[in-house]
């Protein structure tokens, strides 16, 4: 049987998916978490998105798979993945405007 803490995850995963979901079809998150919505990242052209929630000292980033009716996911993932190429992806502190939710920038 699972946790509670893996049910709740379970949920954030899902959660995580906010570009291919209709907002009625959204994860409900869960009861003591929140969803941090400034640190939410998103990049269109390779299909990225991610999540991040906390409850207390806690912290769950929750990153969503890919869209296989998104190109970018199978130009810049599916396909170069499958080969053992993985993409170089430049620090978000040198893009202006892009989210860094993975990073902490000075």
């Amino acid at each position: 049987m699972a946790t509670q803490f893996e049910i709740d995850c379970a949920l954030m995963a899902g959660a995580s998916y906010l570009s291919n979901r209709d907002p009625i079809n959204r994860f409900p998150v869960p009861q003591g978490w929140a969803e941090k919505i400034e640190l939410r990242a998103r990049n269109d052209s390779s299909g990225f998105e991610a999540a991040t929630f906390q409850n207390g000292t806690e912290i769950v980033i929750s990153f969503a798979g890919t869209n296989p009716l998104q190109m970018g996911d199978w130009t810049s993932a599916n396909v170069p993945l499958a080969f053992g190429i993985v993409p170089r992806r430049p620090h978000p502190c040198n893009q202006p405007g892009q989210a860094g939710c993975l990073h902490h920038c000075p």
